[in-house]
Parts: C-alpha cells; structure tokens; sequence
C-alpha cells in the first residue's frame, strides 16, 4: 500500500513543467507564448550612412565635384609662384610640394609673400606637405579620383584643413638667394607691420619678444601661421638675432 501511494501520487506530467518553467526567462512562457504576446524581436542596427554623407556632401558627385575644383586651384596657385622661387625650395627641399589649397578661406588660392625680414626684397611663406603623402600625389596626378579613392583624398583634404598642421616652408631673402625655414601649420598670412601701439590681437609685443623700435622702424611685416581651427602664432623679425622670433598668439 505504501508503494502503491508513492507512485499513484507523483504525476508525470508535472515535473517537466517545473524544470521548464526554471529554465525559461519571464515567469517560463515559452518562445511561442512570447511571440503570441506581441514580444518586440531584437531591434536592427540602421546602416551606415555614406562616406560622403557623413563628410557633409549631398552625393558622390558633389565630393568629386569639390575635388576638381581644388585641383585646378591648386594648379592655379601653383603657375602664380615665381620660377625662381619654386626652383630655389625644389632645391633647398625636393620632397616637399606647396599645397595653396590647405586654408579653406583663401580665394585664390593667395600666394604670401611680404618682407618678414625687414631688408626691402620679398619673402614668401609656402604651406605645404611631402611629395609622397597622399594628398601631394592626388593633387598631382588624379584629377577626376572616384569611389574608394576619392574618399581617401577628400577625407585627407578635410584634415590638413581642419585637424592637423601641416608645415609652412618660410624663404626670407639673403644676397645669395632665398633661405628657407619650417614652421608647423597649414595657414600663413602677412598681418602687416607692426602698429605703433605693438598690439597684435590679443598678444602685447615687448622688447623682450624683438628689437620693437627697429622692427616698427623697418616695417616688418609680421607672419602668422595658424592650423585648421586652432590657435596660431605671430611671428616677427628680431634684428638682435637676426632670426624670425614668435611673439606670442591667439
């Protein structure tokens, strides 16, 4: 009788039902119940935008249209460099290209050029990047790129503007010719002489930066070189040590 109880009152299909309903998620409803219950399945991650949506252009066409444009720029920025001047960095720096295209606000591009030395002859101030970087070689040999390529070269052209400097080739001029000097950046500019009050936005110029009265008395030009979106510095000539000195920047 005792064994007769035993198995009478254990009923097989309860134990299954236990199991499940430990090893099932909400309460044990099975998958099905789920689905049944409206349960949302597993969202979708949205696709990739574009390259060149992500890059602000309204198609590929816009991005390669951009991309002609800066080439012929370029090449109009590079016929309104002096012979002279071109052969003399070619040899002072042959791995080095000027790229006028690298300030997003020049029109012209504009070629600068002013008397950073004080001696009456012109000095240039050439922005620029090795031969062999990317943006150098498209510039120069692929004038129509698309697909994969285009989007290297107009991501790189996006980020000498905007995000990292480049390097700016001074030449000042001497009696034997143009020596040339390198400073960090992307963007030069002739800001003028120095004005009487030697205030150059918001930096002060003392006679601790450069000999003041010779360079206000000489007119030197004085060059500021900025990066992409960054501050930049302004650069004057100091008879003293008959060097281009930084006098500070914002």
């Amino acid at each position: 009788m005792v064994a007769g109880s035993l198995v009478s009152s254990f009923k097989p299909s309860e134990a299954p039902a236990a199991v499940e309903a430990e090893a099932l998620p909400d309460g044990g409803a099975p998958p099905s119940v789920l689905a049944d219950a409206g349960a949302r399945p597993e969202a979708v991650a949205p696709s990739a935008k574009p390259w060149w949506a992500s890059s602000g252009f309204a198609s590929e066409e816009e991005a390669r249209a951009q991309w002609v444009d800066v080439v012929k720029a370029q090449e109009r920025y590079l016929s309104a460099l002096p012979a002279d001047v071109k052969a003399s960095l070619r040899k002072a720096a042959p791995d080095f290209t000027p790229l006028g295209i690298l300030d997003p606000s020049a029109t012209g591009p504009e070629v600068i050029k002013g008397d950073f030395n004080c001696d009456g002859t012109v000095d240039y101030a050439l922005p620029g990047l090795r031969s062999q970087s990317e943006l150098a070689r498209g510039l120069t040999s692929e004038p129509n790129p698309s697909g994969p390529r285009l989007e290297t070269l107009s991501r790189e052209l996006r980020r000498f503007r905007y995000d990292d400097a480049a390097e700016v080739r001074v030449g000042l001029s001497s009696r034997s010719g143009l020596k040339w000097q390198s400073f960090p950046g992307s963007q030069p500019s002739n800001r003028g002489p120095l004005p009487a009050d030697r205030t150059l936005g918001c930096t002060q110029v003392t006679p601790q930066d450069v000999d003041v009265k010779w360079a206000q008395k000489h007119r030197c030009d004085v060059l500021y070189i900025g990066c992409c979106e960054k501050d930049g510095s302004f650069l004057l000539w100091d008879q003293r040590s008959r060097q281009l000195d930084s006098v500070g920047g914002c």
